[in-house]
């Protein structure tokens, strides 16, 4: 770097607006009011250097440290927007780099998979990640991911069951892909899906464009491109996530040209330092009705709410594979939340599929063992069977066993086998 560097602006310190937009166009804000933006410090060096910092990153590539090399055009107009004065940026290695994806032409179609990530190699060529934290120690990895990363991860001790990560792929908000050879493309959120698929993808990523996550899927490597927003960082994770509930991983983060080792990992915690929302993921996922997606409930009632002596249990399953447990009396109230485990969450949907709802002719005489209600709800949609649980018939019988046996564990003290993560939250 050559010497005689000079901050700019005599602050030290710049705000720069991002100019992002909501998917309705009103501007994105920052918690005071104000339009977004990103604090920048800026160098300038005689010989037309220009270094700017972004210690927050720019929170459209990344909200983890960033920097940019770059050489300023001689004949540019002074004062003027950044990138109008700059001729070119350098990579990490020093080598000269387009200043974005509007200054090369893209080889591959518009509209497809390889378009869009051709135009992200460019953007992330001059958008340079600060370096990671210091290599991890013997006594395991201290590393995280940055946010926007490309993290490639292969199975360790164990084989992909390729089939169930297709059907959980298949399964997600969003999800589509181009052709048999592309990858998954996950847009979120993912109601900008009809407009991606309408709209080919312009040569460069704006503010308000439909923004996606792509997943490349081996049986000996599954790769997650997590794309440059919170909104599709929270979805890379939720598919992370789930691989992780697989068993363990090594991951490999790549940026361009360069990759990094993190090692072998056994949660998203050990992975990811900051941890984002799937915007098409409700707080509470098994909340009824749900606002996505299909919920799944197995309803016991005993007792006599009127006597104020009762007790009402709820097992909900939601078709992404979280799971809620409820007690319910009229001195308290106790909920336990989990999720599905990933091979039981990958035939969840092929299993409720099969349920008949059809109404059987009432017979008064009908004495119930355990009388129970199963409920599958969609936005809009419900519909409702009582059945006996100590005689089920055959399309219930197999979910009727699990949910009911779920809840007599839990009632017990004991987790079951086909849940994970599972925690008393009232």
């Amino acid at each position: 770097m050559p010497p005689g560097g000079v901050r700019s602006p005599s602050t030290g310190v710049d705000q720069v607006r991002t100019g992002a937009v909501n998917p309705d166009g009103m501007p994105r804000l920052n918690p005071d009011g104000t339009p977004e933006s990103y604090p920048q410090i800026e160098y300038n060096y005689p010989d037309g250097t220009r270094v700017r910092i972004k210690p927050n990153g720019d929170l459209i590539n990344s909200s983890d440290p960033m920097y940019s090399v770059e050489l300023t055009h001689p004949d540019a107009p002074r004062p003027g927007m950044p990138q109008e004065s700059i001729a070119f940026k350098y990579d990490a290695q020093g080598q000269p780099v387009p200043k974005g994806p509007g200054d090369i032409q893209n080889p591959y179609p518009e509209g497809t998979a390889a378009h869009q990530a051709y135009q992200d190699a460019l953007i992330k060529a001059g958008h340079l990640h600060a370096p990671p934290s210091p290599p991890p120690s013997s006594s395991g990895t201290d590393m995280h991911a940055s946010d926007g990363e490309t993290l490639i991860l292969r199975p360790e001790g164990f084989t992909l069951d390729v089939v169930a990560a297709r059907t959980f792929l298949e399964s997600l908000p969003g999800t589509y892909r181009h052709s048999a050879q592309s990858p998954w493309t996950l847009v979120a959120p993912a109601s900008e899906l009809p407009r991606l698929r309408a709209e080919p993808i312009t040569t460069s990523t704006r503010p308000g464009q439909p923004n996606f996550v792509l997943v490349w899927l081996a049986p000996d490597e599954v790769t997650v491109h997590p794309g440059f927003t919170p909104s599709t960082f929270g979805r890379a994770q939720r598919v992370i996530s789930w691989l992780l509930g697989l068993g363990p991983w090594r991951v490999t983060g790549r940026a361009i040209d360069q990759e990094r080792e993190l090692g072998i990992i056994h949660s998203s915690s050990e992975l990811f330092r900051n941890l984002h929302s799937d915007p098409d993921v409700p707080e509470n996922s098994t909340e009824s009705p749900p606002r996505t997606g299909e919920l799944t409930t197995f309803r016991r009632y005993l007792g006599d709410p009127d006597t104020k002596d009762y007790y009402h249990e709820f097992v909900r399953v939601h078709d992404s594979g979280a799971f809620s447990y409820e007690e319910q009396t009229e001195q308290d109230k106790r909920q336990w939340e989990g999720r599905l485990s990933p091979d039981l969450a990958a035939r969840w949907r092929s299993l409720v599929a099969a349920l008949d709802f059809q109404r059987v002719p009432s017979d008064p005489g009908v004495v119930y063992d355990d009388r129970v209600a199963v409920i599958v709800e969609r936005p809009g949609v419900r519909r409702e069977k009582q059945i006996d649980a100590a005689h089920p018939p055959d399309s219930l019988a197999e979910l009727v066993r699990l949910m009911d046996g779920w809840a007599e564990a839990l009632r017990a003290g004991k987790i079951p086998a086909e849940l994970t993560g599972v925690r008393q939250v009232v």
